[in-house]
């Protein structure tokens, strides 16, 4: 498994470094500290299967590092670390096509979890990014509809997105409705603006 973090940060690319090696038997970690950098490496690459990207790059604001890698890079999975743990960013980097989110002082078996879950094809949602009221656990494959949701997708595009049917992906939205305690996608769009806000 090939992986790539960028960041400026040794401490950081050091730190993450670790987790991986961790996370993942035989894992090749590469490390570049800039933007152009990073994708002349990928290109240069016969394959990279996770990159884990610092949206604090100096010239970037916002998400600007995670959209210019996921519209320059081949198909691969994106992690986005960041100092900020506030909802509204992490939502915005969902529906960016980030496949997980770490805040900053996430714990080490939380960032294990969460990588191993974004390199099995999963979402890892942070739960910040969950309103205080849900009811009960939202599981892996629920979480990957609700980053599908947050981008408006239909159940038919969910479906063929998941490779599941959309009966499977209608199972799913109502477990998310009885999870938040609402009856309609209306209400959990709702629910996750208003959360973000606070």
């Amino acid at each position: 498994m090939h992986t790539l973090i960028v960041t400026t940060q040794s401490s950081v690319h050091g730190s993450l470094g670790d987790v991986l090696r961790e996370a993942f038997a035989g894992v090749v970690v590469h490390g570049q500290t800039n933007l152009e950098d990073a994708l002349d490496y990928v290109r240069r690459t016969a394959r990279m299967d996770l990159v884990l990207v610092d949206l604090a790059l100096p010239g970037c604001k916002g998400l600007e590092a995670l959209t210019y890698l996921r519209d320059k890079l081949p198909p691969c999975r994106i992690v986005v670390f960041a100092g900020l743990d506030a909802r509204a960013q992490i939502l915005c980097a969902l529906r960016a096509d980030a496949a997980g989110y770490l805040p900053s002082g996430c714990a080490r078996n939380i960032m294990i979890a969460a990588l191993r879950l974004v390199a099995a094809g999963g979402v890892y949602l942070p739960p910040e990014v969950l309103p205080r009221q849900v009811r009960v656990p939202v599981s892996a494959r629920q979480r990957e509809v609700l980053r599908l949701l947050l981008k408006k997708y239909s159940n038919r595009r969910i479906a063929a997105e998941l490779a599941i049917s959309p009966r499977t992906v209608r199972q799913h939205t109502h477990a998310l409705f009885d999870a938040f305690g609402i009856s309609s996608r209306a209400q959990l769009l709702a629910t996750l603006r208003t959360s973000s806000t606070r």
